[in-house]
């Protein structure tokens, strides 16, 4: 899917960027939450990090008004790509998991990124 590419280069881009070799949660934190994903808009707030988690959730939806018509579409597919990509690239021992979402009535869209071998 083209989301999936799309989290693909933007990680890519990220590493590129920032010269990151490896992804961990400090990294994870620091350049896509606090730097891509809020120069995106999303408005992310992280709520817990440590050496082998990181929970954040963000409070803008850049596709809200879509999401709540078609929350299967945009938040069960399109945005579950996206992440594939960025899971892709990052490293098989990372995982996202989203726990709430503004799509379906949530205030937030939550995440929690958990890496097992750190």
């Amino acid at each position: 899917m083209l989301e999936k590419i799309l989290g693909e280069d933007a990680i890519k881009k990220i590493a590129s960027e920032y010269k990151v070799e490896n992804w961990s949660p400090k990294e994870y934190q620091e350049f896509f939450i606090k730097k891509y994903l809020e120069e995106a808009g999303v408005e992310p707030e992280i709520i817990e990090a440590t050496g082998k988690k990181v929970v954040y959730r963000l409070h803008n939806c850049l596709f809200l008004e879509l999401a709540i018509k078609m929350p299967e579409v945009m938040c069960d597919i399109l945005h579950e790509s996206f992440h594939e990509g960025v899971t892709k690239v990052m490293g098989r021992d990372m995982k996202v998991s989203r726990v709430t979402c503004m799509g379906k009535g949530d205030a937030y869209c939550e995440h929690i990124c958990e890496w097992s071998n750190k």
